[in-house]
């Protein structure tokens, strides 16, 4: 129980999602430009994953039930876009666009340019489980999904490239500073 998530959005208002049931059900938190109080809203589902883009007041959020919620207004107010395909497991948002979102699940990985009204299959190769995005030299959708589970990286395109095999039950992808690729599995967290 607790908060299971944190998001950060371009206005620094800061987004936690609550598995609680301490706050009376599924909730999330939300501190206006991160020291402020914080403001509790109910939400249909336990919020698992939030991520935010460079906008003040946009987050993204996918449930427990794989449903994807959205706020527009810092937090005060979230919406299920119903447009979403279903059974989302993990998302992204660029962090240059807040309308540019990724979702990985069941589906592949799919991504919408228009906040979440639409949204377009990146043709990713089965079902995906984490979805992150790398920025450095150049940019790249990195992906993890399959069984065995493996890595792959796109361009965006929906064209993508095998990366390596992962081992373990991986839960996340990352990425750090210079490009180094992190796994974060029931071991902890590996380059």
């Amino acid at each position: 129980s607790g908060v299971v998530s944190l998001a950060v959005d371009g206005g620094d208002n800061v987004y936690a999602g609550s598995v609680s049931r301490v706050f009376a059900g599924p909730s999330v938190l939300t501190s206006m430009g991160g020291s402020g109080p914080w403001t509790l809203t109910e939400v249909p589902d336990y919020v698992e994953t939030l991520a935010a883009g460079p906008a003040s007041g946009i987050a993204y959020g996918v449930t427990r039930s794989g449903g994807v919620l959205k706020t527009s207004d810092a937090g005060a107010t979230w919406i299920s876009l119903i447009s979403a395909p279903p059974g989302a497991t993990a998302l992204a948002v660029d962090p240059g666009d807040s309308a540019t979102v990724y979702l990985a699940g069941g589906f592949g990985v799919e991504r919408s340019l228009d906040g979440g009204a639409s949204w377009t299959s990146l043709n990713f190769p089965g079902a995906a489980f984490s979805v992150t995005l790398a920025y450095g030299p150049r940019f790249a959708i990195l992906a993890a999904g399959g069984t065995p589970a493996e890595m792959f990286s796109s361009a965006g395109a929906g064209q993508w490239t095998l990366v390596g095999p992962l081992t373990g039950k991986e839960r996340s992808v990352g990425v750090a500073a210079g490009g180094r690729i992190l796994v974060a599995n029931d071991a902890g967290v590996q380059a």
